[in-house]
């Protein structure tokens, strides 16, 4: 009875924090203007029959879209809907994770994890736009494809005890679906496939069975897509933007790289890093030493150690966001270590394979981050494998190896137990920070979510458009804002649903200006967004001035909200209608 109610502990904490989050979080995570209506509109377009390529431009893979689409189908439009789903992915991840790290680290700390996994990066938020999260991502195929990733790595992991190839297969459809996601998901899960079927122990030959299997069925989800949808281009998705040199070189991608300043992010990995080693080499210096004390004394120390911990980094105002920038540096010491014991001690390379693999696939993550592994942003997703790796080893693989060398293990896990709760009381600090502000409604029935006061302008917009534009009209909404048409239900007649400069250096702004002349929508709305993040503050004046013209040729204004759009620093939206 006592192993039984052990045993499910961990499973009901998970469940009790992931619905205490959902419950305190409920409906905050959509943005009103930026990405979320991105991922609302193609999911509705495309359950009522529209097609990528043909009606809708994507530049991601087709999984996410349809998929989303699909629950449109089956369980009734809407915002609720999509959340729902998405509380379901975010479940699998989580035990996907935990169970992964449970098998390399034990219950307690794999347990842990998944702790973090829901306080700091499922539900949380630390920036203004909202969408960084699992329940509305903004990108689905960030969620969904780390979601495959994970399954891959437990495929293998099923392999590597059980040596039946059918997990070999099972590890291929996983990667061969996340190829359909997003090109640096697919390649971090490829990069842990690899490693997870090179450091397997199996015989040569099966080992050449088990590659064939893996790589046979990742091809499995690619060509019967390619048949299915009949369209290379929307089957490869991002992977034809991956070069294009003039949208890597846009300002926001070099600043969430890390290397418009290069110097200034190494500091802070360098900083991040002496703070952590202040709290923790002290506390791994105590325990050490305390290797010919009783265990009672031990269990005072630690519990002491613990708690001054907490009390000490949860009481300083600190910028807890950043507190993943070591992150790169301490997998490549675990990976070294991983490395050694491989080597030194052949007893004990399964082991030393299983972590390597996680290793493996928590740095090809990072990659995208390169000098930034920042929590805020694209972390949400990308930091997450390597936070929790960090997690597990602090409470699990470091206290064992403090405990082999005869000290007290037990007393760097309480300190390290101290650190990682005042981070996550932190974090959820910001998040706390950013709800108070989403005291506005938006939308209504199963589209109703909260927003700051953004959010109220975007309403009474919509609150506008249902009264004067016919519902057959068609809409277009520059440069970002098609959360609008989805609100209103209204279609945009061309296939760009964004005019941003990503989207301009993809597509190209010339043919996007020629699909509009071609099928000019009844109603344009000018959203007065800052685009600061790309280095072009304003659209028609700093990118997209060929859009502009032609837009202030062609249509009037027949409503405004707020202030003229880009005319000032006040925020605005303006309807027009053709002339």
């Amino acid at each position: 009875m006592a192993s039984r109610a052990a045993r499910w502990a961990g499973p009901t904490l998970l469940g009790a924090t992931g619905v205490a989050l959902l419950a305190w979080t409920w409906m905050g995570w959509i943005d009103p203007l930026v990405d979320s209506g991105r991922e609302l509109y193609a999911a509705l377009r495309l359950s009522e029959g529209a097609a990528l390529g043909r009606d809708l431009a994507w530049f991601n893979g087709p999984l996410s879209p349809h998929l989303n689409a699909l629950w449109f189908r089956l369980f009734g439009t809407g915002a609720r809907t999509l959340v729902l789903a998405n509380a379901l992915v975010l479940a699998a991840a989580v035990a996907l994770c935990v169970r992964l790290l449970s098998s390399v680290a034990g219950r307690f700390a794999g347990t842990a994890a998944g702790l973090v996994f829901l306080s700091v990066f499922a539900f949380g938020q630390y920036l203004p736009t909202a969408n960084f999260n699992w329940l509305s991502p903004y990108s689905h195929e960030m969620t969904h494809g780390l979601t495959l990733s994970f399954a891959a790595l437990a495929a293998l992991e099923e392999l590597r005890r059980r040596g039946r190839l059918v997990w070999a297969a099972a590890a291929g459809l996983a990667l061969g679906l996340a190829f359909l996601t997003k090109p640096e998901v697919f390649l971090a899960a490829f990069v842990g496939t690899l490693a997870g079927l090179a450091l397997t122990p199996l015989p040569a030959g099966r080992r050449l069975r088990a590659a064939a299997a893996l790589l046979g069925a990742a091809l499995v989800p690619p060509l019967a897509a390619l048949g299915l949808l009949r369209s290379l281009s929307v089957v490869l998705g991002g992977w034809p933007h991956v070069f294009n040199r003039e949208l890597t070189s846009l300002h926001f991608y070099r600043v969430t790289m890390g290397l418009l300043d290069p110097a200034f992010n190494v500091k802070m990995i360098l900083r991040w890093a002496g703070a952590w080693m202040v709290v923790l080499l002290p506390a791994a210096g105590a325990a050490l030493a305390l290797r010919r004390s009783g265990s009672t004394l031990r269990r005072g120390v630690a519990a002491l150690a613990g708690l001054l911990t907490l009390v000490l980094l949860a009481s300083r105002g600190i910028a807890w966001p950043d507190a993943t920038g070591p992150v790169p540096l301490a997998l490549l010491a675990l990976g070294a270590g991983a490395v050694v014991s491989w080597v030194r001690h052949p007893e004990r390379r399964a082991q030393a394979a299983a972590r390597l693999t996680l290793i493996a696939f928590a740095l090809a993550c990072l990659a995208k981050l390169a000098l930034n592994p920042r929590i805020p942003g694209y972390g949400f997703g990308l930091v997450l494998p390597g936070t929790l790796i960090v997690v597990v080893a602090l409470l699990d693989w470091l206290p064992a190896a403090i405990d082999h060398a005869g000290g007290a293990g037990g007393v760097f896990r309480a300190a390290a137990l101290g650190a990682l709760a005042a981070a996550v009381f932190g974090l959820l600090q910001f998040t706390a920070g950013f709800l108070r502000e989403k005291t506005f409604p938006v939308g209504r029935g199963p589209d109703a979510f909260r927003a700051g006061p953004v959010g109220f302008l975007v309403n009474r917009l919509v609150e506008e458009l249902e009264r004067v534009v016919p519902r057959e009209a068609t809409m277009a909404v520059l440069p970002e804002g098609v959360m609008i048409n989805y609100l209103v239900r209204r279609v945009t007649p061309v296939r760009f649903v964004n005019f941003l400069p990503p989207e301009l250096a993809m597509f190209g702004e010339d043919r996007m200006l020629e699909e509009l002349r071609a099928r000019p929508p009844d109603y344009v709305v000018l959203v007065g967004r800052t685009t600061e993040e790309y280095g072009l503050p304003r659209f028609g004046v700093d990118y997209g001035r060929a859009l502009r013209a032609w837009i202030a040729s062609g249509y009037r204004r027949e409503g405004l909200v707020g202030a003229p759009p880009f005319e000032g620093p006040s925020f605005g939206i303006e309807l027009l209608g053709r002339r």
